[in-house]
């Protein structure tokens, strides 16, 4: 982070935002945290936000640390053909906003950049305190013109953007940060997020590769994941005898005894997200075979010395609190895992709780 004084026009400023431009994701969000908690004056929290903004992939002119006479007074400036942002940064929403002077920054900015319609405003706040901001968005006669998001869902957002490979959905999901009919964008870049890994997780999930010839991938996890899911599915042949892949999959499969027993196989790689750190992609096709049996549900997270082996008995129950995302064949539960302080829960959001998985904690030996 950048030591000096920022000031505008500076070299220190210039340089510190390239930075951050060419700055891994992660590094950003260590970068946020940072600032977020030692109560920034918002001049680095300004700068984080638009390089987030061309992580996103937009065209981003950085604005003004300190406003002065003759220049428009915005944050940032965030475009792509037929799409301006206006973007306005807050530390805390404790802050009062005065919509009359984004009014302003938006008219004066369409006068001098000819467009044909005022920008949209995004504003983007670093830590909720209060909620207030939302309630005088409401209360204006621009709420049909002003979104907000969180920094660190707008970090989230980025990250979704990268997963995907530049076609339609990419530009449609990029407009979802224009005003729509709700203010506040938290939620919905939060399902982006979900959407996008289940989609990823259903495709390996229902592979057409044999369980024991696993697709080759150039992702640097993937050797270490395999031999973690081998090591599981070893330990549970030895209590339940061979285990026969399911055709068409790779991570459902039946005993060869006790009644032919049902077991799925879920594993995930650790994600940055504060609320939930591993995501699961449970196919509702799958929960139907073994609803009526004595099946097991594995699940297990990247680098993690065991796994969760949870008896069908226990976890058909914690259903009716997951989400359930539609798609072929019924759709998928979402299953998200928090790790708070080596405390492993699994989030049940439809009943605003989460359960505990240590009971089913099985260790490699």
């Amino acid at each position: 982070m950048s030591s000096e004084p920022l000031k505008d026009g500076s070299k220190e400023s210039i340089e510190f935002r390239e930075q951050l431009k060419s700055m891994d994701l992660d590094i950003l969000e260590q970068h946020l945290g940072a600032v977020l908690n030692r109560g920034s004056d918002g001049k680095i929290l300004q700068d984080i936000v638009n390089a987030l903004g061309v992580k996103i992939g937009f065209n981003v002119e950085f604005g003004l640390y300190q406003g002065k006479k003759g220049a428009i007074g915005f944050d940032g400036y965030w475009w792509l053909p037929n799409i301006h942002l206006i973007v306005e940064c807050k530390t805390t929403d404790a802050y009062r906003i005065n919509t009359t002077t984004l009014q302003k920054y938006a008219t004066e900015l369409a006068a001098e950049r000819n467009l044909e319609k005022l920008p949209d405003i995004l504003l983007v706040v670093g830590r909720i305190d209060t909620g207030d901001i939302e309630a005088q968005i409401r209360g204006s006669r621009m709420d049909d013109r002003i979104s907000v998001i969180g920094a660190d869902s707008l970090l989230d957002f980025a990250r979704t953007i990268g997963e995907l490979a530049g076609g339609p959905a990419t530009n449609k999901l990029r407009r979802t940060l224009i005003p729509q009919d709700h203010t506040r964008l938290d939620e919905l870049s939060s399902l982006i997020s979900e959407v996008v890994y289940e989609t990823k997780q259903m495709a390996n999930n229902e592979s057409m590769h044999d369980a024991n010839d696993p697709s080759p991938t150039a992702d640097s996890h993937a050797e270490g994941l395999e031999s973690d899911r081998q090591k599981v599915l070893s330990l549970i042949s030895a209590d339940f005898g061979e285990l026969k892949p399911v055709s068409r999959t790779r991570n459902r499969f039946i005993s060869g005894t006790n009644g032919q027993l049902h077991i799925i196989f879920l594993s995930s790689r650790r994600h940055s997200r504060k609320d939930q750190q591993y995501w699961y992609s449970l196919p509702k096709n799958w929960v139907d075979l073994i609803d009526n049996d004595e099946g097991l549900v594995l699940l297990h997270r990247e680098n993690d010395s065991g796994y969760y082996e949870i008896p069908w008995g226990s976890m058909q129950p914690l259903l009716t609190g997951l989400n359930l995302s539609p798609g072929k064949s019924g759709g998928s539960w979402h299953v998200g895992l928090r790790d708070t302080n080596g405390r492993v829960e699994i989030l049940l959001p439809r009943l605003n709780t989460s359960s505990d998985l240590q009971p089913f904690r099985r260790n490699f030996s």
